[in-house]
């Protein structure tokens, strides 16, 4: 009979431990998905940041006036589809690295405007055309990298910045490598936005990984006193 009794003890205490547990990991899963939504929110609102949006329409506004009508209807429609690019992809967890690479150049071209050239780039892939349009990527990654370099370094107008960006595309990966050449990189290394950017960043990339295993890699290495490489490996998703 004790035997009995103590089985069935056994069997409840093990019962309720398991419930306890199953709870708990239902907490944690709804809590990530809570953090999930709030980064989207906050990612839009770092893209649809209002300096940024001012500046860029305030340098339309001035082709116009300029009588440059041309340059202006073409800068013009490419912030049009850069918001509503960044409004889309609000609710979507993958993009079409085609799109990708796109709205990239679009969001860099218009920045570089915004700050009278204080900086300029290059965007290379390494692939075919046809494997850039299949392939589709995690969102809120690379545009939420380049806010984050450009807005810090930007801030306090370091002349003579300059970013060469190299995709290559393989079959289960795609590869981001993002070369900052500065006239000061000791100086940029010590900026203090710059460190919080990537650190935030950082908190983005592990929490996508905690919620979708994506096993998203990253890297940040010093190459010269004028060079920096960023290295990102995302999953390709398709």
């Amino acid at each position: 009979m004790l035997s009995a009794i103590a089985s069935i003890s056994a069997i409840k205490i093990k019962s309720a431990r398991d419930c306890k547990a199953l709870t708990e990991e239902r907490e944690r899963l709804i809590q990530m998905k809570e953090e999930m939504v709030e980064l989207k929110f906050r990612t839009l609102s770092s893209q649809l940041n209002p300096h940024f949006v001012f500046n860029a329409l305030n340098s339309i506004q001035y082709f116009v006036t300029s009588e440059k009508k041309k340059l202006a209807m073409e800068y013009l429609s490419m912030f049009s589809k850069l918001i509503r690019f960044y409004l889309g992809q609000l609710g979507q967890e993958s993009v079409s690295l085609k799109d990708e690479i796109e709205m990239l150049h679009s969001y860099l071209t218009l920045q570089k405007l915004r700050y009278d050239g204080l900086f300029d780039f290059d965007i290379a892939v390494q692939e075919d055309p046809k494997k850039i349009e299949e392939a589709i990527i995690p969102s809120l990654v690379v545009q939420t990298l380049f806010e984050n370099i450009i807005e810090s370094v930007m801030s306090h107008q370091q002349k003579g910045q300059h970013f060469e960006v190299l995709l290559k595309v393989g079959s289960t990966s795609v590869t981001l490598e993002v070369v900052h050449n500065s006239l000061n990189m000791k100086s940029a290394n010590n900026l203090s936005g710059y460190r919080e950017g990537i650190l935030q960043w950082e908190e983005q990339i592990n929490l996508l990984n905690t919620v979708k295993g994506y096993n998203i890699t990253n890297s940040i290495s010093t190459l010269s006193d004028q060079k920096r490489l960023i290295t990102i490996e995302l999953p390709r998703l398709l």
